[in-house]
């Protein structure tokens, strides 16, 4: 009898239907807790104690699906990244986020193209008032756009605050004492994918930085995310130190360092 080698069956990870399941399968990553939540009618995926979804950008400016695998051990983080390359089981990703010590293992299973580094970070303490919070004031969406968006431009054109479209829920801000029209410092609070508070936007006018402006901005948005919600989250660029010290001294650990790259199929 002629002997025919037979593949093995290749062994599905364990599909995750519901956001108590993916909280159990992450051990109550604080990550799934806050901010990944998986779509209504979505499914995500364990294998041994990695665990992945699809997720959709908070900002429109980012197109398309994404998915997160997360997860302490690095072969089973591998294993089930690829059989996410090769079966595709969400179809095509626009890009996908990992550790960012695994990035290597993207680079086996994908076309990797670009994309960035960046810090989760949340904290569930209230940070006690700093000076300049008596400079704080609460700005409106509508009324204060322009002002908003001329600070973005010159302080930080990439900031994901969106003003003027209503996806922000609050913001806290300083005006120009010289000229109230104008916004020198700005904060907005967004909700993430599971209702959760998250800062964004956190934007200081370059002539008046060194003054203590982002801390106060930050310090009072943050304690009344807290205070309301019982947690405040962020992100921020990995190469932000400044960011980072202050973050770090208002009492926000990071979770997650992650690497965010747009992929495509080999």
């Amino acid at each position: 009898m002629q002997h025919v080698d037979v593949e093995p069956l290749e062994v599905a990870p364990e599909p995750i239907t519901t956001q108590r399941a993916l909280e159990k399968a992450s051990q109550h990553d604080p990550y799934v807790l806050y901010d990944g939540a998986l779509a209504s009618g979505d499914t995500g995926y364990r294998w041994g104690s990695a665990y992945a979804l699809r997720t959709m950008p908070h900002s429109p400016r980012r197109r398309g699906p994404r998915g997160t695998v997360l997860g302490p051990d690095d072969a089973d983080a591998a294993e089930l990244l690829g059989w996410i390359a090769r079966t595709r089981p969400w179809g095509d990703l626009a890009g996908i986020s990992v550790e960012r010590h695994r990035e290597p293992t993207l680079h086996e299973h994908f076309v990797v193209g670009d994309g960035g580094n960046w810090d989760w970070w949340w904290s569930t303490v209230a940070p006690p008032r700093t000076p300049g919070e008596d400079l704080v004031v609460p700005l409106d969406d509508t009324a204060d756009a322009l002002a908003i968006t001329a600070l973005n431009e010159i302080g930080n054109p990439t900031a994901e605050s969106e003003p003027g479209t209503g996806r922000t829920e609050l913001w806290a801000g300083i005006r120009d004492e010289l000229d109230p029209s104008r916004v020198i410092a700005a904060a907005a609070l967004h909700r993430s994918r599971t209702g959760h508070g998250v800062l964004t936007g956190i934007v200081v006018d370059p002539a008046h930085r060194g003054r203590g402006l982002g801390r106060a901005v930050t310090a009072a948005l943050t304690r009344g995310c807290i205070e309301a919600d019982g947690v405040a989250t962020l992100g921020m660029y990995a190469d932000n130190d400044t960011a980072r010290s202050l973050y770090s001294s208002l009492g926000y650990r990071v979770a997650h360092e992650f690497a965010s790259r747009a992929i495509t199929p080999r």
